[in-house]
């Protein structure tokens, strides 16, 4: 339990860590930000901002302290309550990073090595539950918080193996007592909402350490526990003075996005007036006051005027000016009208479009307020590319003229221009499935979408974004599948983009896509023979891994497709591996994690060895390390194969004749589509059938080496493996290999 209890806190604080940068801060900057907020302090009843001095620094206590000081037994469920720009935000990330820390030390030591599980994480940081782990899945399908929690171990052994640490194994952290976190209750999606305030209840009830967040105390589903007395609440408190005079004297002496002001100049700004000092107590204003004093003497006395003078002194032209623009419109608690703030959308979209900055979308996603005009600005510019515009000048005819400085440029390729659109729309969640219609329309050929050479298939950056916007749509996605070449699905094994693999893998797929999935199952019932063929044969492992190589397949994008698939879950592909072959080890673990599961017993012994072979291949010579690499890849093609391909036992040689005689010919495979579809699939299989990996291919290296029968069975292939594997080792079973199901292999036919 300690090496996996360990090893997860790292991986949760190198996740943590590249979620909470934030793009308007420096690294040293972002330091001090977080002992600004370490030193807030919460109390049980709410605390004024023209409160004075004396009375904030004796109330309150620190969030650790809350947590473990009320109760003989530990930690019970708490509710804290943060206003906007509060810092609520940053001292809940705060205790998570201390929680990751080291054994003894920080918030780790005070609070008795509690393990951290955040839950959900949404609000003003992360728009999205659990978006801060880039697992975004559909929490509200959990009935229960033992489901959910089952869930999260689930993804998090997933993510940890793939990326981490391949041999973790999370079964021993579920049985311990964790704190969770639950935080941004009431900006969560009504339905995810409805789920957790059970998963809540539930805590409560059971007296479970839970830290529970909002910005109000207006919550009527934790009000009623607090009423019932299962649950305490606090509030978060505004910052005395020492820690704002603190702040300003480094904050101002680092290099950051933003000229800095002198230190003088900020204190005299907060002497100033009483006003001054009541907006100095909350640190994202004390913040904002900073850089505004950095660009004028002026100091306002109010938010909405501080607010308004950043809005007309930042210069939208600089990337970190830009996104502070943006939060100000997107900051749903604004003094300024949000009829007002509506006006900025328009020309921040422009801006999103013409500097390629999709973390506006972001920023703006998190006013909800503001999703209607900013769909209404997204139909824009959709028909006035449909229409053979740029999306961008059409955005730009919305503009109001006082803020054209912001909107200003330009975008040369206008396909291009439309692709940045639809990335931003989606980061801020504003495509709706109205819009679906308006991007069909406008959907253009395929020599706009791919970029076809003679070995190779690349989507335009276009089709790449177009497909991200799977949920959207709907039955208009048919079009989008048929503009993606053939070659382009059988490459990438059918997770080519989110829109294919949904179709591929859909219970109720259109007739034309079925076609699609018939084409694409023969490929891949070729593949799995060959590399069930191939568990003990090294000439055979290195045929399969040439086909990998020669397809450029992303692994990563199939092992998540077919884990995921067991959870229910869809994921974006990961990154691929890099060219030479150390990277691919990197799957042994997570390879016989699927095959393991295919046995009703697993695989013990496979997996001991797996892990051997793993920890040896660190100094393996590269011939040795070329050999387990092609091993590698066989044994996780397989288990990835055999979860797609319909259960089937054997494959006989007639079978593999009769494959090869239907996918030979162009005109075969193109029979089976719409008349009018026959040319173009023709010509896509005829580009197929020149690959050295084409399905074709793997008939005819089949038909060389198989018996009459090969058996495709978990229990007939997996002891091959593990045989192979053991010879690798330098290791011999007491009844030595598996021979195989047809007897000696015949040798290869001329």
């Amino acid at each position: 339990m300690p090496a996996a209890d360990e090893t997860y806190r790292q991986w949760l604080e190198l996740r943590l860590g590249q979620s909470f940068i934030d793009d308007l801060m420096s690294p040293d900057q972002a330091v001090v930000w977080h002992e600004l907020c370490r030193a807030l302090r919460v109390g049980p009843e709410p605390a004024g901002d023209d409160d004075d001095e004396e009375a904030l620094a004796a109330c309150g206590e620190s969030l650790e302290t809350c947590l473990i000081g009320h109760v003989e037994t530990g930690m019970s469920p708490l509710w804290a309550v943060g206003s906007t720009r509060a810092g609520g935000c940053t001292l809940v990330q705060d205790l998570l990073l201390g929680l990751c820390g080291p054994a003894g030390a920080g918030a780790r030591g005070r609070l008795g090595d509690v393990l951290p599980v955040p839950l959900v994480m949404c609000g003003r940081t992360v728009r999205g539950p659990l978006g801060m782990l880039g697992m975004d899945v559909r929490w509200d399908s959990c009935e229960t918080v033992a489901e959910a929690l089952a869930r999260w171990w689930a993804l998090v052994e997933h993510d940890v193996r793939r990326a981490f640490a391949p041999g973790f194994a999370a079964a021993d952290l579920q049985a311990a007592r964790p704190l969770l976190l639950v935080a941004g209750l009431d900006e969560l999606p009504e339905a995810t909402r409805t789920a957790v305030g059970r998963w809540a209840a539930e805590l409560c009830a059971a007296g479970a350490p839970v830290l529970l967040t909002t910005r109000s105390a207006e919550v009527p589903e934790l009000e009623q526990l607090r009423a019932a007395g299962s649950l305490r609440r606090v509030h978060l408190q505004p910052l005395a003075r020492p820690a704002i005079d603190r702040f300003v004297d480094r904050w101002v002496r680092l290099p950051g996005a933003f000229e800095p002001a002198a230190a003088a100049r900020v204190r005299a700004a907060i002497d100033g007036s009483p006003a001054r000092r009541a907006l100095a107590r909350r640190p994202v204003t004390l913040a904002m006051l900073t850089v505004l004093l950095a660009r004028t003497e002026v100091a306002p006395d109010s938010l909405e005027a501080l607010q308004r003078q950043l809005l007309a002194v930042l210069e939208p032209q600089r990337p970190a000016h830009r996104l502070l623009i943006a939060r100000i419109v997107a900051d749903r608690d604004s003094p300024i009208a949000a009829v007002e703030r509506a006006e900025w959308v328009a020309p921040l979209v422009a801006a999103a479009g013409v500097h390629d900055h999709p973390e506006l979308g972001d920023a703006l996603g998190r006013d909800p307020a503001l999703g209607l005009a900013g769909a209404e600005v997204l139909r824009a510019a959709a028909q006035g590319w449909a229409a053979g515009g740029c999306p961008i000048a059409a955005v730009q005819s919305l503009v109001p003229a006082g803020l054209t400085a912001l909107a200003a440029g330009h975008v040369g390729d206008r396909d291009d221009a439309m692709a940045r659109l639809v990335v931003f729309g989606q980061r801020a969640g504003w495509w709706r499935p109205e819009h679906a219609f308006v991007l069909h329309r406008g959907l253009p050929g395929r020599e706009r979408l791919f970029e076809i050479e003679e070995a190779t298939i690349r989507p335009r950056p276009l089709f790449t974004a177009l497909a991200g916007l799977q949920e959207m749509w709907g039955t208009f996605a048919l079009p989008l599948l048929r503009a993606a070449p053939l070659g382009y699905l059988l490459a990438e094994g059918g997770a080519a983009c989110p829109v294919t693999t949904a179709a591929l893998f859909a219970e109720t797929p259109p007739p034309e896509v079925r076609t699609v999935r018939d084409l694409f199952q023969r490929a891949l019932l070729l593949e799995l023979a060959l590399v069930s063929l191939a568990a003990d044969d090294e000439a055979l492992q290195r045929e399969v891994l040439e086909v990998v190589l020669a397809r450029d397949q992303d692994l990563d994008a199939a092992l998540d497709r077919a884990l995921l698939a067991e959870l229910g879950e869809t994921r974006p592909p990961g990154p691929r591996s890099a060219g030479n072959l150390s990277p691919r080890l990197l799957h042994i673990d997570a390879a016989l994690e699927l095959a393991s599961r295919l046995t009703p017993d697993g695989a013990p012994e496979l997996a001991r060895d797996l892990e051997l072979a793993r920890a040896r291949a660190a100094t393996e010579h590269e011939p040795r390390l070329q050999r387990l690499a092609a091993f590698v890849v066989v044994i996780l093609l397989y288990a990835i194969d055999r979860r797609l391909v319909p259960t089937r036992a054997e494959i006989r040689r007639n079978d593999v004749s009769a494959l090869l005689l239907a996918l030979t010919r162009p005109e075969t495979v193109a029979a089976a589509f719409p008349e009018e579809r026959r040319g173009q699939i023709a010509a896509d299989w005829q580009w197929v059938a020149r690959q050295s990996w084409a399905p074709q291919r793997v008939a005819e290296i089949l038909l060389l080496h198989m018996p009459d029968a090969v058996s495709l069975a978990p229990e007939r292939v997996l002891p091959r493996c593990h045989a192979w594997l053991r010879h690798f080792l330098g290791a011999t079973t007491e009844r030595g290999p598996v021979e195989h199901d047809g007897g000696e292999r015949p040798r290869a036919r001329k």
